[in-house]
């Protein structure tokens, strides 16, 4: 009988050279969770006060916010294809918004 081997490379990359790009501060809570737009330089943030908060990362500005829950927002994700965000909270609900 003979017994297959397996064998393993491990890559890793090495993060001495990580530079900030710009910092964002949401004056209002706890960010809970946080989503990259799959084309545009947009991030979603899902905030503990229920707030979602949309920013353009390269200008760094607030472009939009969308008061949709009430409660904690736990996750956001961007749609791959559509203008459209899901969000889901501790009020039990899971809203889909659309962003132009």
């Amino acid at each position: 009988m003979r017994v297959a081997r397996a064998s393993f490379r491990i890559a890793y990359t090495s993060f001495t050279h990580i530079k900030m790009l710009t910092k964002f501060e949401t004056k209002s809570n706890r960010v809970k969770g946080l989503s990259f737009h799959p084309k545009r330089p947009w991030i979603l943030a899902s905030l503990h006060s229920g707030v979602v908060q949309l920013w353009d990362y390269r200008m760094g500005t607030l472009i939009d916010r969308f008061d949709e829950h009430d409660g904690p927002v736990r996750g956001v994700d961007f749609h791959t294809n559509q203008p459209l965000f899901v969000s889901g909270g501790d009020d039990y609900k899971i809203k889909v918004c659309f962003c132009s």
